[in-house]
C-alpha cells in the first residue's frame, strides 16, 4: 500500500482515473487536494477528521460551505458542539433567501449567520434541501427570469 509520504505521480494519476468517472477533470486539481488533504489529517490530527470549525478551516480550500458540509454529514450531531453546526448556503440558498426578500444580506456567509440567529439547528438540512429544489423547479420551469422581473416593478 502507498503512502502519503511517498505521495507520487502515479498515485495522483490514479485518483485523476477515479475521479474521471464521477465528472471532475483532471486539471481540477481536485486528486492534488485530496492527496494534501490526507498529508494534512495525518500530520495535524493523527489520521482523524477534525470535528469542529476552527479545525475544519486549516485545510487548504476549505471554506464556510465546504465546513458546514463536512459537519453536517460526517459526524454524530448529538456529539459536536452546538456552536459547530451551522447552516449550509449555497447558491440556491442564497438567490431564494435574497429573491424572496427573506434576507437583505447579499454573501452567503452572511445568509447564513443572519438565519441562524432565528432557525433551529434541526431545520438547516431541510431548509437547504427546500430552497435548492425550489430554485430548480423554478428555473426548469423557466419562471426565475419572470420571478426577478416581478419583484423589479
Amino acid at each position: 500500500m502507498e503512502t502519503l509520504d511517498g505521495a507520487t505521480t502515479e498515485l495522483q494519476r490514479k485518483i485523476e482515473n477515479l475521479f474521471l468517472h464521477v465528472g471532475f477533470n483532471y486539471w481540477t486539481g481536485v486528486p492534488a487536494n485530496i492527496i494534501g488533504a490526507a498529508k494534512h489529517v495525518m500530520k495535524h490530527f493523527d489520521g482523524k477528521i477534525p470535528d469542529h470549525k476552527a479545525a475544519l478551516l486549516t485545510f487548504y480550500g476549505i471554506g464556510r460551505k465546504i465546513m458546514m458540509l463536512v459537519l453536517q454529514d460526517s459526524f454524530d450531531k448529538s456529539k459536536l458542539d452546538r456552536k459547530d453546526i451551522g447552516l449550509v448556503v449555497d447558491t440556491h440558498l442564497q438567490t431564494n433567501f435574497t429573491r424572496l426578500k427573506v434576507t437583505n444580506k447579499v454573501k452567503a456567509d452572511d445568509i447564513a449567520k443572519e438565519m441562524e440567529i432565528w432557525l433551529h439547528p434541526s431545520c438547516y438540512r431541510r431548509v437547504n434541501e427546500v430552497f435548492a429544489g425550489l430554485r430548480q423547479l423554478w428555473e426548469s420551469k423557466g419562471d426565475a427570469s419572470r420571478t426577478e422581473k416581478n419583484q423589479e416593478t
